[in-house]
């Protein structure tokens, strides 16, 4: 198997983040994924892996003390 993009391109604390490049490498060996649509993969997984990340942000206002 050669080396991805996938394997390089995601810097995410989710917990899905691995589960989803081997997904990716899976369906990109399979050249389900093609270089035409590697960019949207690519964004559909990022956009995924934000919205289920596991850093928590917590901002704190002067007026909360």
């Amino acid at each position: 198997m050669s080396q991805s993009i996938f394997s390089s391109t995601f810097n995410s604390s989710s917990p899905y983040r691995d589960a989803i490049t081997e997904v990716l490498q899976l369906l990109e060996d399979a050249e389900i994924i093609t270089p035409e649509n590697q960019p949207q993969a690519i964004t559909i997984a990022q956009e995924y892996l934000e919205d289920n990340s596991d850093f928590i942000n917590i901002i704190w206002s002067a007026d909360d003390f």
